[in-house]
């Protein structure tokens, strides 16, 4: 019975808007197209997820894209790393 509760717990990170790590962002920009990326530390993680991923072997990093052309772009996240873990997965 307690399994069962605790399966159905509900889970809700932090905000990125008040993150600390948002201050150590690196961006590059290829005309109007801007991504910006960081790691986020196990400090951050625990903040932020309320959880250590670094006992898992997972290294959160933090994706911000600005997309500001009439022109669709894709994410492909998978094709960066093949050890990519969705958030649903990474749950």
């Amino acid at each position: 019975m307690l399994g069962a509760l605790l399966s159905c717990a509900s889970f809700e990170p932090g905000t990125a808007a008040n993150a600390g790590f948002l201050e150590r962002l690196h961006s590059k920009a290829n005309g109007e197209l801007r991504v910006s990326v960081v790691a986020l530390s196990d400090d951050e993680t625990r903040a932020f997820f309320d959880v250590s991923l670094s006992d898992d072997g997972i290294q959160p990093v933090y994706f911000e894209v600005e997309n500001r052309s009439k022109q669709p772009f894709w994410m492909l996240f998978s094709g960066l790393d093949p050890n990519y873990y969705s958030p649903s997965e990474t749950a």
